[in-house]
């Protein structure tokens, strides 16, 4: 059984006290709930998936390529896979995966790649020795 299973109560009771809801008014489907290492890690899966879409200017700022590169692999490309995969392999040559995570977090936060709702990361507070954070995605 897994932390948020064991702790959901206390999860779904700091969640609504975070958002000025009740417990029984949270949908617990329209949450992602993560510890910190968790919410760094689903960020990472969600940025190797999209990296095709990031702004060519931060990409070349993260790689210290030029910005055209990266406009001409988004512009000439047609394949989503392709284009990705270009990139990836640009930034793994680079600066690397970790370092590119980083950033983009460090520039628009968790929220910005986890929350589909509203781009906001709702800290829970410690349960258990972790720090968790609430993402809603509905």
């Amino acid at each position: 059984m897994s932390i948020l299973e064991t702790n959901k109560n206390t999860i779904l009771r700091r969640l609504a006290e975070s958002i000025g809801e009740t417990p029984p008014n949270i949908e617990p489907n329209d949450w992602a709930i993560y510890s910190d290492s968790g919410a760094d890690m689903a960020c990472k899966d969600y940025i190797e998936e999209t990296i095709g879409y990031f702004n060519a200017s931060f990409l070349a700022n993260v790689t210290k390529l030029p910005e055209e590169v990266f406009v001409s692999i988004q512009e000439h490309h047609t394949s989503e896979t392709t284009i990705n995969e270009s990139i990836m392999a640009i930034v793994r040559a680079t600066c690397g995966l970790d370092r590119l995570v980083e950033q983009a977090i460090k520039t628009d936060g968790r929220g910005h790649f986890l929350s589909s709702w509203d781009g906001e990361e709702i800290e829970l507070g410690e349960i258990d020795g972790k720090e968790y954070f609430a993402y809603r995605i509905n």
